[in-house]
């Protein structure tokens, strides 16, 4: 009554050997690739905001330097304070009329 089955045993051949190490190299590969994206995105938000940096501060220094020329014409195109001698009188508004 009882049958014997006879064992399957499966046998990998070199084939499908091949073909799951292929696969996993194809895993590692995309998961290398994952690591080294983030980490190339990582440098390039760096080096950006390094330069963002310089060329801000760039831009600040020349402002600094420049700005002692454009505080003089500032200052030549402003109207006397009350109390200087002038030609000059201050109306009750603020601005200036001959007189």
């Amino acid at each position: 009554m009882s049958e014997r089955h006879p064992k399957k045993t499966r046998r990998i051949d070199l084939a499908q050997t091949v073909t799951i190490l292929a696969n996993i190299g194809v895993i590692a590969g995309i998961v290398f690739l994952t690591f080294e994206l983030r980490q190339n995105n990582a440098q390039l938000a760096s080096q950006f905001r390094t330069s963002f940096y310089a060329m801000r501060s760039e831009l600040e220094s020349d402002f600094i330097r420049n700005s002692g020329g454009i505080a003089d014409s500032l200052q030549t195109t402003r109207t006397p304070r009350p109390g200087k001698s002038s030609s000059r009188k201050r109306s009750p508004r603020g601005g200036a009329r001959l007189g």
